[in-house]
């Protein structure tokens, strides 16, 4: 049973062991030099999002991927499925403060 969700930054997360009792909604920015975070090995499942951390009313040059229905069902659907066998969620995004707490 699902007991703490956290918040943490790409880097917190890629410096954090994994946990058996855990797992990771891991959000990327689509395209990004950096890739996917690189994770280490024990996590009980990581689920993986891309898409960008903007302001639609600030306006942007570049084309965003923003959060949308289908990465909430997806992130959603995956909770559900592991929820009966881990204690902990930690959600990460690149500085741990906007997209991992949307989620």
């Amino acid at each position: 049973m699902i007991e703490r969700v956290m918040f943490v930054s790409r880097t917190a997360a890629e410096n954090t062991p994994g946990w058996a009792d855990g797992a990771v909604v891991s959000i990327s920015e689509p395209d990004s030099a950096f890739g996917q975070a690189k994770l280490m090995q024990g996590w009980y499942a990581i689920k993986r999002a891309d898409f960008h951390d903007a302001d639609p009313q600030r306006g942007c040059d570049e084309p965003h991927v923003l959060m949308n229905e289908g990465h909430a069902i997806e992130i959603v659907d995956f909770v559900h499925s592991i929820a009966p066998h881990v204690q902990t969620i930690l959600v990460h995004c690149k500085a741990g403060i906007s997209r991992s707490a949307a989620v």
